[in-house]
């Protein structure tokens, strides 16, 4: 009996440690009720997800959580490549300004980071972190990146070339 407990215990515990599955299918479209979420930059600039008119890439994250810390160098890079093509949103989840404000400051982190004003659609508010999407300017999902990845890696560079 304490075997087959131990059994069920260790696969429901690796299926609870699995990856979540992404939520959107590659060139999927969002719906503008998807992209409707009014943002106000740590500067007071606002805007919504909505109107942006050029490639999105909007990222989810918190000074909380290690992943996030550890991949926002490699963001910051790509930032500082491609930000004049594509509009970079980081919103922190469950985060302090003052907490988030601190680790960009200290490690030199100047993509715009925005607050969420309204509620954030349920299909995009993640369910791991960090969580990416890359959205066209046609507001299709090139990809959906889940967990911590090295935006410096060739293959994800592709992406941004036809930006």
């Amino acid at each position: 009996m304490r075997k087959l407990f131990l059994i069920i215990f260790s696969i429901l515990a690796l299926n609870a440690c699995k990856a979540p599955e992404p939520k959107f299918e590659e060139g999927q479209a969002l719906q503008t009720s998807q992209l409707d979420l009014d943002l106000e930059k740590t500067t007071g600039e606002e805007l919504n997800l909505k109107n942006i008119q050029k490639p999105i890439f909007l990222h989810f994250w918190g000074s909380w959580c290690p992943p996030c810390k550890a991949e926002m160098p490699s963001i910051e890079k790509l930032y500082q490549k491609y930000g004049d093509k594509v509009e970079f949103i980081l919103i922190p989840i469950n985060d302090k300004p003052e907490k988030y404000q601190a680790f960009l400051n200290e490690n030199n982190i100047n993509v715009p980071v925005y607050e969420a004003k309204s509620l954030i659609d349920k299909d995009l508010m993640p369910k791991a972190f960090p969580t990416t999407y890359i959205i066209d300017k046609d507001k299709k999902v090139v990809k959906e990146a889940i967990g911590m990845h090295d935006w410096e890696g060739d293959d994800l560079q592709q992406l941004f070339v036809g930006f």
